[in-house]
């Protein structure tokens, strides 16, 4: 309080000032920052420091995926709900003077389960097998540290598929660790590697790449078949129509059910030769596969060819015939009641 008096011989006036002290606001920080990610749905509680400010007020906003949350105080708790990218704000200020802090940090999900693949899971040496892992919930980004267990250094990638090849038969427990930066899950997947003791046959369809057809005639496609000389094992056939129009799978896997197509009973599918009935597909665009494989043996081959089915016009029929005698003083009705498909 600071009191001021003026006065002269005949009178005197007096005025009196509140004043406040303040401390200007300095080195302001976060206790124990900074980590760099944090779980979605645990708790963290956040404490401001200062090394000089009195009074202080301390702002906090939180702002996940862009969704701002503001807090006021000294101690703040705040508990994400959702995986992203989240950036704190920090303000202590007063009258004279004020800082900030940014602290940008990732909110991630905790894994809580990872599930490998291996493709194929029965194979040979020197073939390629094609691992893919998934985890849950699904987060990003994700690190994954292979171990084939068969002497090789383990393989950090961030990816979530990798090849491999073995060089000797056995079977190897493949082992994945899935880590973000608050969690990890391991997965496994057994893998079978086998000696083939024939060199490996070769297949082709004759009519490859690409086939059109009529659909109102029946068709021959032909296979063919090089099994070097191989006696070792018994060879099987299997045509297939899948409605994907291209050949870009892998079809020396098998491919989608649901993109299967269903031929007539009778028709055989076993054979080098594939008779497509008239009037059996549809038309459109499809790939026709021929595969070979080996009893007892993990062993598939196969070969594709682009189908088109094309359907002709319709031709019509008149009743009656096409040619008439008919007398002039009469009227004549002509009546289109049907068509047909040309043969």
């Amino acid at each position: 309080m600071v009191n001021l008096t003026a006065h002269n011989q005949v009178s005197s006036e007096r005025r009196h000032l509140q004043v406040e002290v303040m401390e200007p606001v300095s080195m302001l920080s976060i206790l124990d920052c900074c980590d760099t990610a944090m779980p979605v749905g645990v708790k963290k509680t956040l404490v401001a420091d200062i090394l000089t400010g009195n009074p202080v007020t301390f702002l906090w906003t939180f702002d996940l995926n862009h969704l701002p949350l503001p807090h006021i105080g000294k101690e703040v708790t705040y508990n994400p709900d959702q995986a992203g990218s989240l950036t704190i704000y920090l303000r202590a200020f007063n009258l004279l003077n004020g800082q900030n802090i940014t602290w940008h940090i990732q909110v991630q999900n905790v894994l809580t389960e990872a599930r490998v693949e291996a493709q194929p899971r029965d194979t040979f040496i020197n073939k390629t097998v094609m691992l893919t892992v998934g985890v849950a919930p699904p987060s990003t980004p994700v690190t994954y540290l292979w171990d084939f267990r068969e002497g090789s250094a383990p393989l950090l990638s961030t990816t979530s598929s990798v090849e491999h090849v073995y060089m000797f038969p056995g079977q190897y427990l493949v082992q994945v660790n899935c880590s973000n930066l608050v969690s990890w899950v391991v997965a496994r997947v057994e893998v079978t590697i086998g000696v083939l003791e024939c060199e490996e046959p070769e297949v082709q369809v004759v009519q490859a790449p690409r086939l059109a057809i009529w659909r109102y005639q029946p068709t021959l496609v032909e296979a063919s078949v090089d099994l070097k000389a191989c006696i070792r094992y018994g060879a099987q056939y299997l045509w297939e129509i899948f409605s994907t129009p291209h050949c870009n799978h892998d079809h020396s896997v098998a491919a989608p059910l649901a993109s299967k197509i269903p031929l007539p009973g009778e028709v055989d599918v076993r054979r080098l030769q594939l008779s497509v009935p008239k009037m059996a597909l549809r038309s459109g665009n499809y790939s026709l596969v021929f595969s070979l494989s080996y009893q007892g043996v993990p062993l598939r081959k196969a070969a594709c060819l682009q189908l088109t089915v094309m359907a002709a016009r319709l031709v019509p029929i008149i009743e009656g015939g096409t040619y008439r005698v008919w007398s002039k003083t009469q009227d004549l009705q002509l009546m289109l009641s049907r068509a047909m498909i040309p043969t």
